[in-house]
C-alpha cells in the first residue's frame, strides 16, 4: 500500500487578486469532497492492512507476549529484592568505621596517626627538594637539617600508642576480610540460581524488544484512535491525512522488518518459553532469597561484634597514659616546620617562574 504524501495536495504557484504569486492550498473547504475521497481511500487501505495483517498477528502472538512479560516481571522483581539486600550487605563494610568501639579507639590513636603523617610529609617534601637542582638552595637545605630534630622529637611519647594503633588497624583489616568472604559467593548453588535469574530477565527484555511487540502495540493504538476520529469526523481532513500517512509508514516498516522475518524470532521465543515454562517452580523463591541474605547479614553482624569486642577488651586491659602537653607540643612543632618548609619551596617556585 502506498499513500501519496500530504504536501502533493498544495499548489506551489497561486496568484492573488493583485497579481502576486503566493503558495496556497489547492483544496479549500469547498474542495472537501475530492480531498475527503483521497482520505477515504487511505483509511480503507489502512483498515484492510490492519484487519488482515496487524490485528491477526497481534492476537495470535498476544499469549506469548503476555507469558514473556510474566517471566520477565517475576525475575525483575526478585532481582530488585536481591539488589536491595546486596546493598544492605555492602553497607556493613562501608559504614564499619561508624562502629562505636572503632570510633572510640580511633580517637585515642589519632595523635599517633598525625605524628606519623607529619613525618611522611616532611620527608617527602625534603626528598623532592634535595633531588631538585632548582629548589635545592643552601637556605632550604639548611632549614631542613636544622629542623629535622623537631620533626622527630618526643617519639617515645607517641610510641606508647603504637600497640593500640596496630591492634585497631589489624581489627579493621580482619573484619573487612571476613566480611568480604561472607558474601553470596560463599553459597555456590544460590549464585548459580541468581545468575540464571539475571540471564532470564535480560533474555526476556531482549525478546520483547525484537518480537515487534512495542511496535505492534503502538500501531494498534494509533490505528484504533485514527479510525475512531475519522468515523466521528473530530479533526480536519488534512490532519487526518497526515496521521494516516505516518501510520502507513510505520505499518510498512513493521511489515518489512518484523513480519517478513518472523521465522527466526518465533523460534527464539518458542525456545525461551519452553525453557522457562516452569519458571514459577524453578526460579529462586522470595523466601529463599530472604533466608540467604538474612543469614549473611546476621553473620556480618556477628563478625563485627566479635572483633570489636576483642578490640574493646584490649583497649580496657591495656590502658595508655600519654601527656597531652607533650603530644600537643610535638604536633604543633611538626606542623610549624612543614608549613615553613612549604612556604620556602613556594618562594623558590615563584622566583623560578618569574625569571
Amino acid at each position: 500500500m502506498k499513500i501519496s504524501p500530504v504536501n502533493m495536495f498544495y499548489s506551489q504557484n497561486s496568484t492573488n487578486i493583485r497579481g502576486r504569486k503566493t503558495t496556497a492550498p489547492a483544496f479549500r473547504s469547498n474542495d472537501r469532497t475530492s480531498f475527503g475521497t483521497i482520505l477515504d481511500r487511505q483509511i480503507e487501505e489502512l483498515r484492510e492492512t490492519f484487519d488482515n495483517e496487524i490485528k491477526p498477528f497481534f492476537e495470535e502472538n498476544k499469549p506469548k507476549y503476555i507469558q514473556i512479560g510474566k517471566i520477565g516481571y517475576d525475575s525483575q522483581e526478585k532481582l530488585k529484592i536481591i539488589n536491595g539486600f546486596s546493598q544492605e550487605l555492602f553497607q556493613k563494610r562501608f559504614t564499619l568505621e561508624e562502629n562505636p568501639v572503632l570510633q572510640k579507639v580511633k580517637k585515642s590513636v589519632e595523635p599517633y596517626e598525625q605524628y606519623r603523617q607529619n613525618i611522611k610529609t616532611f620527608e617527602r617534601t625534603s626528598n623532592f627538594i634535595q633531588n631538585s637542582e632548582i629548589y635545592s638552595t643552601p637556605e632550604i637545605k639548611n632549614f631542613i637539617e636544622k629542623n629535622r630534630t623537631k620533626i622527630y622529637q618526643d617519639t617515645e611519647e607517641f610510641e606508647k600508642l603504637k600497640p593500640l594503633h596496630d591492634k585497631y588497624e589489624q581489627t579493621k583489616e580482619i573484619i573487612n576480610t571476613e566480611l568480604e568472604k561472607n558474601g553470596v559467593s560463599s553459597r555456590p548453588e544460590f549464585v548459580e540460581k541468581l545468575q540464571k535469574l539475571d540471564y532470564q530477565n535480560k533474555e526476556s527484555v531482549m525478546l520483547m524488544l525484537v518480537s515487534g511487540y512495542p511496535e505492534v502495540v503502538k500501531i494498534t493504538t494509533d490505528a484504533e484512535k485514527l479510525f475512531k476520529d475519522y468515523d466521528e469526523k473530530k479533526e480536519p481532513v488534512y490532519k487526518l491525512m497526515e496521521r494516516a500517512e505516518k501510520l502507513n509508514y510505520e505499518t510498512q516498516d513493521f511489515q518489512m522488518n518484523t513480519l517478513a522475518n518472523r521465522a527466526h524470532i518465533d523460534d527464539e521465543i518458542d525456545n525461551f518459553l519452553d525453557r522457562n515454562k516452569n519458571y514459577i517452580s524453578e526460579n529462586l523463591k522470595v523466601d529463599e532469597i530472604k533466608a540467604v541474605y538474612s543469614e549473611l547479614l546476621e553473620e556480618s553482624d556477628h563478625i563485627i561484634e566479635k572483633h570489636t569486642n576483642s578490640l574493646e577488651e584490649y583497649y580496657i586491659s591495656h590502658p595508655v597514659k600519654t601527656s597531652p602537653r607533650i603530644i600537643d607540643r610535638a604536633l604543633n612543632a611538626q606542623n610549624h616546620v612543614n608549613k615553613k618548609l612549604n612556604a620556602l619551596l613556594l618562594q623558590e617556585k615563584q622566583k623560578f617562574y618569574n625569571t
